[in-house]
Order: C-alpha cells, then sequence, then structure tokens
C-alpha cells in the first residue's frame, strides 16, 4: 500500500464511514470528493478499514525488528 498522507488517511476513514464501510463505494466518492489526488483503489479502502478496526489508528505500525542473538550471548546463560 502506498504511504498515504496521515491527512489523506483520515479522509478515507471518513469516507468508508459515510459509505457504511463499503470499499468500492469508498473508493468512488474518494475520487470525487478529491479529483486532485490520485483515487485509492478499493483494496487500500480494505487494508486500511481492517488496520482501523484492529488498532483503532489510521497510524502505519513501525516494523518489529529482533535482535538476533549471537553465541556469545547464548554462551552467558549455559
Amino acid at each position: 500500500m502506498k504511504n498515504y498522507p496521515r491527512e489523506e488517511r483520515i479522509d478515507m476513514i471518513f469516507t468508508l464511514g459515510e459509505c457504511h464501510k463499503n470499499c468500492l463505494l469508498a473508493s468512488r466518492v474518494y475520487a470525487q470528493k478529491f479529483p486532485e489526488i490520485n483515487d485509492p483503489k478499493p483494496t487500500v479502502f480494505k487494508r486500511l478499514l481492517h488496520q482501523f478496526e484492529e488498532s483503532g489508528s489510521v497510524n502505519y505500525k513501525k516494523p518489529i525488528s529482533r535482535k538476533s542473538v549471537t553465541e556469545d550471548e547464548e554462551n552467558v546463560f549455559t
């Protein structure tokens, strides 16, 4: 998914609400409301809706980086 600015993601969520969570309709309505912006496809609305319902936020999740264990660290426990 393209990185949309926060304000645009908020507008997308409001549009989804107006369209009763219908992603296809929201995509079309959004394109009419904001003709100067490249209109996102319905799949973008679907992913954004899923993310919003799961986290309650329109912010992107930061990738979780895991620390790799080296042999020296493993030997500390033995």
